[in-house]
């Protein structure tokens, strides 16, 4: 495995925002929906590269061992299953990450809860209600900006996304035999976007860390994250 900073063709002493910022760069020109003649591997390892160095605590271990935990490099590398997606969505659901991505959607779609589960990972109907929780709180606290549209709902436009939606899961299913483990992952957080601004507009750990499999080995002194739910 190829030095990490290398892969975002950074050096060591990169800010974070610098990291965003390559990231972004770099997953248009890697990106195999933009470009046919790039090895997908290519854009895993940009994933993992990223995933590891926008977090502080993993990034202050890789730099002292300059070594990538077993079980994180499997997990942008296996072929994925729906075993994986199950176990991913337990960790990630209520979580800080889960959080931020709320926050970043409420801004980019300047509080239109509809347009919000668009940018936001393993996102469902469902969740508009909790999303809107979160973003009350945030709002309360001084966290956010309060947008105008917020918090309305246009119920005939949910109904009608929720009918796209199932005639594009049916869609899914369909050709999910045909895609590589690349593809599957994008397609589940697709919704109603195209791929690549999937991925962007997500770029904070859009591809997960697997931190609940792996966790105690790969950084045994960091503390248990805690699930909490936004009243």
């Amino acid at each position: 495995m190829r030095n990490l900073y290398e892969i975002l063709e950074l050096p060591e002493t990169a800010t974070t925002l610098e990291i965003k910022q390559k990231y972004k760069k770099l997953a248009l020109l890697y990106h195999p929906d933009k470009n046919k003649e790039v090895d997908n591997e290519k854009f895993q390892e940009l994933n993992l590269a990223y995933s590891c160095l926008i977090d502080p605590k993993r990034r202050e271990v890789y730099d002292r061992t300059k070594e990538i935990d077993e079980k994180e490099y499997d997990f942008y590398f296996k072929k994925i299953n729906e075993n994986d997606i199950v176990e991913y969505e337990k960790i990630y659901r209520y979580s800080e990450q889960e959080r931020n991505d709320v926050f970043l959607a409420y801004v980019k779609t300047k509080g239109n809860l509809l347009d919000m589960i668009d940018h936001i990972p393993l996102s469902t109907y469902d969740d508009l209600g909790r999303y809107k929780d979160i973003c009350q709180l945030a709002i309360d606290q001084g966290e956010l900006s309060i947008y105008r549209q917020f918090p309305k709902i246009n119920q005939k436009e949910l109904k009608k996304r929720k009918a796209k939606l199932e005639k594009e899961k049916k869609q899914v299913t369909t050709e999910n035999e045909k895609e590589n483990e690349l593809a599957l992952k994008m397609e589940i957080q697709k919704r109603n976007e195209s791929r690549l601004a999937a991925l962007i507009s997500n770029i904070e750990d859009k591809y997960c860390k697997d931190e609940k499999k792996h966790k105690e080995e790969f950084e045994e002194s960091k503390p248990k994250r805690r699930k909490k739910k936004n009243e």
